[in-house]
């Protein structure tokens, strides 16, 4: 094959590659879609501006299928297939396809499988001799290019959209809290507030420090693209999109991003220094003619790699240690001041504990995405406020959760990380492109991205979000073109890719890029990039051909156990929410029980199933047909039970079993059952509270004045978090009950 086909065959692939990868950038994916309100409520009649949970099962197909192409292209091109690496990332899908079962294992476990795949595609197709090199600086341009749409984005939300968000939600406040059947005064409520009102940009990743991450790391890579480019465009393009990240950096408020771009700038000056880069003065002309300024110290290249190598292990390391170090300095007493930074890291801290219990309680393929946000409630430290569904920790999310699976990952992201170190052999780069191979690839790339947002936001598009709509890709394109003009110095760019990788996995020792849906497959890219530093020499073999089809399986696999399922779960949902809507309750009802069958385990599903069912029976009973009522309300209970929620044994069943016993007035069996919930969630306290509450709704006060104290200390144990303890019209609703009661016992 001629080298002009594979350069172009590689930059088709590198775009490919980025309109997968950078498309969470331009649109948010959202868990779900139907159901998140009250279905007759004004909000539920609103379209989400964001791709659902069916879009993004497909995602993840197309995203298994291109690596698939890219591999067989390499294979073609005879680059032999790193088995290595492949039977690492087959380990951990194998170990994640186990856990297919609820909603949460299909919508993090198909996109942790997603990004695994095109990490190691993006790998292979950039140690291609010749045209990898070009492949890897188009997707490292389209990486930093994009921080310029971000840093308007952030811009506009500080100064716009923010205050018109809270002054909105301050209008609809009540119709807000109703529609999700709250009260006027809750914990959820007040945490949603809390976040509302802190003006953290958080883009379409929905968390701020997910967001300032991938910020991050596209900062570090275009600084090193600032000191790799050439004067004339590429270096001042370079400078403008690094200064915008660095202003969104900002504007995330994630300090823990700032730290790790601190931290992975101090690395790039490392490298440049202990590996031989030439003075940024010198040209790239220059350095291939030998006058160059070597910033590296007199000894041996055995110890200047083994230098950085430490250098860069040892910032994830020193992550973890200083996690470690606030854990065994434990909190402070009740009512100590205790600053945000330290309250954090003693979160991680805690988080990891729980994990901890976790991965030694399943040692083998871990409990899955599902299996750990509901393990992790029994297995937490008692002092910890929060519930979450990560440890906040790539790699004990990974082992956690996967088990030996997640071993075989951490191995695959240490030593691609180790690789990254290895500087390439020459300074200076391949011909850049030029004339229509420069912009076409560029333009196609900005509009399939922006077209795609174009489409999803346009009903919510006005003349000012639409001039930034415009601004935002044809800068998007301009920027990406100047970075792939010239010829670069590739060492300056190696030394980007590795501080952008170990900023990268240092910053997620305590955040959770590796574990949110929308980041994983770029966090995942960017760290295939670092570790595709030199091209490969080696030859393919014939079994190479092999991955071809373990990735179509691995295709197969996502379309019959995650994409298929979940579309139909989603038509179905939808479907009862227009009969709801419509006043169809039985075919609601029916659509429900079919979305049921799709995907198991869906809390949301269930709950609806149950209220319907409810209000059905209640119906049925005040028309006089007790018989017909009493069948419902079997069936209701009937669907609390494991063999109606997937085969799984959750607490949630026992809550839903004792919510509807209430709801029939049988007070004494909820009472049983939500006793077997305290039983299972030691620390929760709004299930010790409903607990409570049962007891002395039915007049049995000595239990209930117990289980109040109880409340009561599970309340003062969440000290570190206010937001999560009672709030004052609780605790004197709570003291004033045991005083009467204690009071007259006597």
């Amino acid at each position: 094959m001629n080298d002009t086909l594979q350069r172009r065959g590689a930059i088709a692939a590198a775009a490919a590659l980025l309109i997968v990868a950078l498309l969470p950038y331009v649109v948010a994916f959202l868990p779900r879609i139907y159901f998140d309100v009250d279905p007759n409520s004004e909000a539920a009649a609103q379209s989400a501006i964001a791709f659902g949970p069916a879009f993004a099962g497909w995602y993840c197909v197309i995203a298994v299928l291109l690596a698939c192409l890219i591999m067989g292209w390499c294979v073609l091109l005879r680059r032999a297939v790193a088995w290595w690496a492949v039977a690492l990332v087959s380990v951990g899908i194998v170990a994640q396809m186990v856990h297919f079962r609820g909603p949460d294992d299909l919508w993090y476990g198909s996109a942790w499988i997603a990004g695994a795949c095109l990490a190691l595609a993006a790998y292979h197709l950039c140690q291609l001799p010749g045209a990898g090199a070009g492949a890897r600086r188009w997707i490292i341009a389209g990486f930093v290019a994009v921080l310029l749409p971000l840093t308007i984005d952030a811009v506009w939300f500080v100064t716009v959209e923010h205050a018109e968000t809270i002054e909105s939600y301050q209008r609809q406040q009540q119709q807000w809290i109703d529609a999700r059947g709250g009260e006027t005064v809750t914990n959820s409520q007040q945490l949603y507030e809390r976040r509302l009102h802190a003006p953290d940009f958080i883009g379409n990743f929905s968390l701020s420090n997910v967001l300032g991450s991938l910020t991050m790391a596209s900062v570090l890579l275009g600084t090193g693209l600032l000191l790799a480019s050439p004067w004339r465009w590429g270096r001042p393009a370079a400078l403008l999109v690094s200064v915008g990240g660095a202003v969104t950096l900002y504007l995330t408020h994630s300090r823990g991003a700032q730290a790790a771009m601190f931290a992975g700038l101090i690395v790039l000056l490392a490298a440049c220094w202990l590996t031989g880069v030439p003075h940024p003065r010198a040209g790239v002309s220059d350095a291939a003619h030998g006058r160059t300024r070597p910033w590296h110290p007199t000894m041996s290249i055995r110890v200047r790699r083994w230098l950085l190598m430490a250098m860069s292990m040892g910032v994830p390391v020193a992550a973890v240690a200083v996690v470690l170090a606030v854990g065994a300095m434990g909190p402070s007493p009740e009512g100590a001041p205790i600053s945000s930074a330290k309250l954090t890291l003693l979160f991680r801290y805690h988080y990891w504990q729980g994990a901890s219990r976790i991965a030694a309680d399943h040692p083998l393929i871990g409990v899955g995405q599902a299996g750990f946000r509901e393990q992790y409630l029994s297995a937490k430290n008692p002092l910890s406020p929060e519930d979450v569904r990560s440890a906040h920790n790539l790699f004990v999310d990974w082992i956690s959760m996967l088990g030996l699976g997640g071993w075989a990952w951490t191995a695959l992201i240490v030593t691609w990380l180790l690789r990254a170190t290895k500087m390439p052999a020459t300074e200076d780069d391949h011909p850049p492109p030029v004339g229509y191979e420069r912009w076409l690839p560029c333009a196609a790339v900005a509009a399939v991205l922006f077209g795609i947002q174009y489409v999803i936001k346009l009903d919510s598009l006005w003349w000012g979000t639409a001039l930034l709509w415009l601004a935002e890709a044809l800068g998007f394109l301009l920027l990406m073109g100047l970075l792939v003009a010239g010829r670069i110095n590739r060492r300056w760019m190696q030394a980007g890719m590795l501080a952008a990788a170990v900023g990268l996995i240092g910053h997620n020792q305590i955040e959770m890029t590796f574990h949110h849906m929308p980041s994983v497959v770029p966090a995942w890219m960017l760290l295939a990039l670092a570790a595709a530093g030199a091209p490969s020499a080696a030859k393919a073999k014939r079994f190479d051909w092999v991955i071809v089809p373990l990735l179509l399986i691995a295709a197969v696999m996502l379309v019959v156990c995650v994409a298929g399922p979940v579309t139909r779960q989603q038509e179905h949902l939808a479907a009862a929410l227009r009969a709801i809507q419509s006043g169809r309750g039985q075919a609601a009802l029916a659509e429900l029980d079919a979305s049921a069958l799709s995907v198991a385990g869906d809390d949301t599903t269930l709950r609806w199933r149950i209220l319907l069912r409810l209000e059905k029976a209640q119906a049925l009973a005040k028309f006089g047909d007790a018989r017909g009522a009493e069948r419902v309300r079997r069936e209701t209970l009937a669907l609390c039970e494991p063999a109606a929620f997937g085969g799984v044994d959750s607490f949630r069943l026992d809550r839903w079993r004792s919510n509807v016993h209430e709801a029939l007035g049988d007070l004494d069996a909820a009472i049983a059952d939500q006793k077997r919930v305290i039983e299972r969630l030691p620390y929760s306290l709004p299930d010790y509270m409903r607990y409570a509450d049962l007891l002395a709704e039915v007049g049995r006060r000595a239990e209930a004045v117990e289980a109040y104290r109880d409340v009561l200390a599970l309340s003062a144990q969440r000290y570190l978090d206010p937001a999560v303890q009672l709030n004052d019209e609780q605790r004197q609703r709570l003291v004033a009950y045991i005083e009467q009661a204690v009071g007259s016992r006597q």
